[in-house]
């Protein structure tokens, strides 16, 4: 596999990204792909989840997580806060623990606990309280407090200098008072010139978001919206935007790139942009759907509590696989590319974005991890796989005898790959060739320039989803192997397999060197 290649017949594509470069080989150099990325010969994937902080406990999964900007003097400092066991608790990343703070919060147990700041202060609905207490609490970065008489609610967005929020027991959207410059505490005030409006006559509402100075309100069959003409011009009323499909919640409801994303009740996703404007399916959106399809046979019927993030162009869709009663099943879609893996990890029960990092609560513990964006957790791996045509120099009926196969790349220091030569015009007549991990080589783990091309540790660009020489990125090998074979047939094909969790291969070139019975030595590269 050289730099570049381009892999024909899609059928066999499962979980493949695919680039086109300018020095890419004919498109018959590959059969078949799984798991791979094809930018700079890079099949890799990246370290996973990574715990931080210390574990919680009273209670199992985390009920919010937002960050906080404030702004002083010119000055912003962000605060990663969440919500567990009913209690409302700052993150200290310099001692890697959670400060509590004092809070009248009545209980929430495990219910997902939406937020959204608003100026300097983060609001949070509670969807077990009642409106007599208040039900939306507030956070300044020093205090936390409860907004009296406001409702409880199952989501909360602002929009028009105003606080919404949906009813977790009718099918309406509240808005608050609206604030003004000089006081923009209005939108704590929900006895003054606030909005109720009734959304369709059956269902609740199961979503709202804003986009493009429009608030929309999803339901589980349909899409409601209003503008700010609309609103400024007296007209508090929603109207129907699509009767398509809704969404199944607020988690899965999300921003990407200058759209909202949403997952529909039969798991397709669809766009905001596109439904709004009337148009046939966005392209990446469909791609993802098509994913999603692949995949129906493992996952449970009833998805109620799907969670979707979306950073550095890599989205991840967690979903229930059938039977589970959490979400342990996770698609990792490239926006860039359309290519995707499958991830069977943690299960993500509430997730937010912190300093351009995604961190998440798992399901029934109290720890949090932080996303490393990439496709391997909780110990297990996927295989990495990649098969050439066969070969047969337009002579298929000659027997020749491969003489060796060199392969070069590169590995991470516990990496293994396999090498398979198949025969015969078979995919599954083949003989298996281990390259062991450098470490199980002898390979030092710190790489110097004196080691030369057998040690080196190379940094930099070609990790997937590194951004250079950070700490986070994986440190690879210069490797190459000769393997001498004995094995006569008409056509050969070659293949490579690896199973990676948190590791990395590199593939630059892989040889096969074939002699015909006339002992005219005849080369193919691959």
């Amino acid at each position: 596999m050289q730099k570049g290649l381009r892999p024909y017949n899609l059928k066999f594509f499962d979980g493949t990204q695919n680039y086109d470069e300018n020095n890419s080989v004919p498109v018959n150099k590959l059969y078949r792909t799984r798991n791979i990325r094809f930018n700079a010969r890079v099949i890799t994937s990246k370290p996973g989840y990574q715990p931080v902080g210390d574990l919680l406990t009273g209670g199992t999964s985390g009920q919010a997580l937002n960050q906080l900007s404030l702004t002083s003097a010119g000055v912003t400092t962000n605060t990663l806060v969440g919500i567990y066991n009913s209690t409302l608790r700052t993150f200290d990343e310099g001692t890697q623990t959670w400060n509590s703070v004092v809070t009248t919060w009545p209980n929430v147990a495990d219910t997902f606990t939406d937020s959204i700041q608003y100026y300097q202060s983060l609001y949070f609905v509670n969807p077990l309280t009642s409106g007599s207490t208040g039900g939306i609490g507030k956070f300044d970065g020093s205090s936390f407090s409860v907004v009296s008489g406001s409702p409880n609610g199952i989501a909360i967005e602002s929009w028009a200098e105003r606080i919404w929020i949906l009813d977790p027991n009718l099918p309406v959207v509240r808005g608050s008072r609206a604030a003004t410059a000089a006081n923009p505490t209005y939108v704590e005030d929900w006895a003054t010139g606030t909005i109720q409006e009734l959304i369709g006559k059956q269902g609740l509402c199961t979503a709202i978001r804003v986009l493009d100075n429009q608030l929309f309100v999803w339901k589980a069959d349909s899409i409601y919206t209003n503008t700010i003409d609309r609103l400024a011009g007296g007209a508090s009323s929603f109207y129907e935007l699509s009767r398509t499909g809704g969404a199944v919640n607020q988690k899965s409801t999300i921003r990407v790139e200058n759209d909202i994303w949403f997952l529909t009740p039969n798991n397709e996703i669809r766009s905001l942009g596109i439904e709004r404007n009337f148009q046939s399916a966005n392209q990446r959106t469909r791609e993802l759907s098509s994913v999603i399809r692949r995949y129906m046979d493992q996952l449970d019927p009833v998805q109620d509590d799907p969670v979707m993030t979306y950073n550095n162009r890599l989205l991840k869709l967690h979903l229930k696989t059938r039977g589970s009663a959490v979400n342990n099943f996770t698609v990792c879609f490239d926006y860039d590319t359309g290519g995707f893996t499958i991830d069977q990890g943690q299960a993500v029960h509430v997730a937010g974005t912190f300093d351009n990092k995604v961190f998440y609560w798992e399901t029934n513990t109290g720890q949090l991890y932080q996303d490393e964006i990439g496709n391997s957790a909780g110990g297990l791996s996927f295989l990495s796989q990649a098969d050439t045509p066969f070969i047969d120099d337009n002579r298929p009926d000659t027997s020749k005898r491969a003489r060796y196969i060199f392969w070069r790349g590169k590995q991470s220091y516990n990496q293994e790959l396999t090498i398979k030569l198949y025969r015969d015009g078979d995919y599954n007549l083949y003989s298996s060739y281990n390259i062991p991990s450098p470490a199980d080589d002898g390979v030092s783990p710190i790489g110097s320039d004196s080691q030369g091309e057998w040690g080196n540790a190379v940094w930099g660009g070609e990790v997937w989803g590194g951004d250079g020489q950070s700490g986070t990125d994986i440190i690879l090998y210069q490797r190459e192997k000769l393997i001498s074979v004995d094995r006569r047939s008409n056509m050969f094909a070659l293949g490579t397999e690896a199973q990676i969790n948190g590791g990395k291969v590199q593939t630059e070139q892989l040889l096969l060197k074939v002699i015909d019975d006339n002992e005219n030595y005849r080369r193919s590269n691959q």
